[in-house]
């Protein structure tokens, strides 16, 4: 074979690879990874705080995102944080009007997964379950069997 006929195969494997590797890597690489990475906004850093939260992260990357984006960020949280509560109101107020309501249960069982309380969570889960015994969720039967 002719010195070109090597190179040109050698040019359509690296190809191929690169090809490969930008697939792999737009499926693999959550977009939230990526907009943190190559420009970082406001929204994505509430967005990735949100995920951090009643974790280790959170506190240091709080400050990290409040120096790059100013203390409006920590408001954004706050008002977050109210509106999950308007969230647990306006459930609790479905609930009492259909005490009987599959979902509405599992919305206020997933809400108190997600803030730690567990204990509530899984009690929701549990008479989400006895109306409808076919709702299984893995991360509520995981911690329903260690109550």
């Amino acid at each position: 074979m002719k010195p070109n006929a090597y190179l040109l195969i050698i040019s359509f494997f690296a190809l191929f690879l690169l090809i490969a590797f930008n697939i792999y890597a737009s499926q693999a690489l959550s977009p939230l990874f990526l907009s943190m990475t190559v420009s970082p906004t406001k929204e994505s850093a509430q967005e990735l705080l949100s995920k951090l939260d009643h974790t280790q992260f959170f506190t240091s990357q709080l400050t990290y995102f409040s120096e790059l984006f100013g203390s409006s960020i920590q408001d954004t949280l706050v008002t977050g944080e109210l509106n999950k509560k308007q969230q647990y109101d306006r459930l609790n107020k479905i609930l009492l009007e259909n005490e009987n309501n599959p979902q509405i249960l599992l919305k206020l069982a997933i809400l108190n997964y997600q803030d730690g309380n567990n204990d509530e969570a899984v009690a929701f889960y549990k008479r989400a379950q006895a109306i409808d015994p076919w709702l299984k969720i893995n991360q509520m039967e995981a911690i329903s069997q260690n109550h």
